[in-house]
């Protein structure tokens, strides 16, 4: 049988850090093929050259057996190639009609919302969808969101149907109902590639899945019949690398306490459900978890940009009620957020500007009514020396710099000065391999000063390699705490085996 989907050989690099290497895949009609992988693994990047987001560097990719260059989401459109992303592309402010209407403008048969009424409704039947074709994005649940972005794809004409992590967010009733959908899809004699970290569905729903680890893939069109879930955990996180791992701290008094906390993302949906947490002085805590499983939603409580629904936000052994970004600071809890252009800098100001924003509360450089330019010059140039932030001066706006750069700035500012407290979230994304053992190194510094150190991760190596304590989120859940060194192949059950 000929493949609906093939890549051969693909490589993809951003910046000059590989996203993909030397990966392959192949996918067929009638089955529902899993692509199973770790946030960062290349999923995504994969399917996104298949829709024409991206391109690949080197390699191949077929459709129905012939070799495609596939320029755009249009040209992926024509060869019947359809994606649902993990953030949904809708305009809330328009009808579900409106907005399929909208997506196929392009197309050469153009239709009136009377026809496009009518095909949206033939297509529900069609996969026993129920939408409303008249119902306002801003009016539907999240799995209404995500059936009109199903329907929009396949009035495009897709007979290979690509989900990114479709049931993210979805409860456990609505995953089941889709993923029965999506089975009925397949049958159908379509193709369905279902982009996953989740074992649950891929030993209940699909027919093939294919591993990948590190831009690479390490297992492909295997039957899932064949494998045990701890086969799936050990493919997805690999081996014990060799490191350079801590001596295990005991830690000091304990810091910060989060006691039976529960918190909920926007649409309403759990994020953290009664999870306790505590830090010590002088130890670092190292969070493992595929993300999605509440991290983002744990540090915007940390960084005092989430309330709790319930629970208890201990600092230094006093109840606080409702923790501001400002007071956690006067207190000494630091943060180097995950997303550095959206909480950690700000891209058109200096870098010296946003070297020293965090530094005026606590008069390091001057007051209110004073403030020393020339002390802030030179500590600034003596950081971009330190952490060495490349193609930087003190006046170069923060958005000028790469990734990399701009993540070394935000360290440079969050470790200096005092901390009693520092929350470090993913703090080594888009660092290379000599940049990521220096900002390890920091981390040990840091906990030579008595700091305690919360770090958020999905890379497991880095977590093994630098935690004192080990914890492991699952849907919001702490499932389990390890002291250092601990058993890689549990924690990666634990993260992987009842998302």
């Amino acid at each position: 049988m000929t493949a609906a989907l093939e890549f051969h050989g693909v490589h993809k690099s951003f910046d000059g850090n590989p996203a993909l290497v030397d990966a392959f895949f192949t996918a067929e009609r009638g089955e529902v093929h899993a692509l199973l992988g770790e946030n960062g693994a290349g999923k995504s990047t994969l399917m996104n050259i298949a829709c024409g987001l991206y391109s690949p560097d080197h390699g191949e990719v077929k459709v129905n057996g012939e070799a495609v260059a596939i320029p755009g989401p249009l040209a992926a459109n024509s060869l019947g190639i359809g994606m649902v992303h993990q953030h949904f592309k809708l305009v809330e402010n328009m009808t579900v009609a409106e907005n399929v209407a909208f997506c196929h403008m392009a197309s050469v048969a153009r239709e009136s919302l009377i026809q496009v009424r009518k095909r949206i409704g033939e297509a529900s039947r069609e996969i026993g969808f129920e939408i409303d074709p008249d119902r306002r994005i801003d009016t539907l649940s999240v799995s209404e969101q995500q059936r009109t972005e199903i329907i929009k794809v396949m009035m495009g004409g897709a007979d290979i149907l690509i989900l990114d992590e479709p049931t993210a967010v979805l409860t456990d009733e609505e995953s089941t109902r889709l993923l029965d959908q999506l089975k009925s899809f397949a049958q159908m004699g379509k193709c369905v590639i279902l982009i996953t970290h989740k074992l649950r569905e891929v030993f209940s729903h699909a027919d093939k899945v294919t591993v990948m680890r590190a831009g690479e893939t390490v297992a492909a069109g295997r039957d899932p019949g064949e494998l045990s879930p701890t086969d799936l955990s050990r493919l997805m996180v690999g081996e014990a690398a060799d490191s350079d791992s801590l001596e295990p701290r005991a830690g000091g008094e304990i810091v910060l306490e989060l006691k039976n906390v529960s918190a909920k993302r926007a649409n309403g949906a759990t994020a953290l459900d009664d999870l306790s947490i505590a830090l010590h002085a002088g130890q670092v805590y190292g969070l493992a978890g595929v993300g999605g499983n509440g991290q983002t939603e744990l540090a915007e409580i940390l960084m005092g940009l989430r309330q709790m629904e319930s629970g208890e936000f201990m600092l230094g052994g006093e109840l606080l009620k409702k923790p501001s970004p400002r007071r956690l600071r006067s207190r000494g809890v630091k943060t180097i957020p995950a997303e550095r252009y959206i909480y950690g800098l700000a891209g058109d100001l200096s870098v010296m500007d946003n070297f020293v924003v965090s530094h005026l509360a606590d008069r390091t450089f001057g007051n209110a009514a004073w403030i020393n330019r020339r002390a802030i010059l030179r500590g600034t140039q003596k950081a971009i020396q330190e952490y060495e932030i490349l193609g930087a001066g003190p006046v170069t706006r923060a958005r000028l710099l790469s990734g990399g750069n701009a993540q070394k700035l935000v360290l440079a500012r969050e470790m200096s000065g005092e901390s009693t407290v520092l929350l470090a979230h993913s703090p080594t994304r888009g660092l290379d391999v000599r940049a990521c053992a220096a900002v390890h190194e920091y981390l040990r510094e840091a906990c030579k000063r008595d700091v305690a150190i919360l770090l958020i991760s999905e890379d497991l190596d880095e977590v093994l390699a630098v935690s004192d304590r080990i914890g492991v989120i699952n849907r919001g859940r702490l499932v389990g705490e390890f002291d250092s060194p601990a058993d890689r192949d549990e924690i990666g059950h634990l993260m992987v085996g009842h998302a």
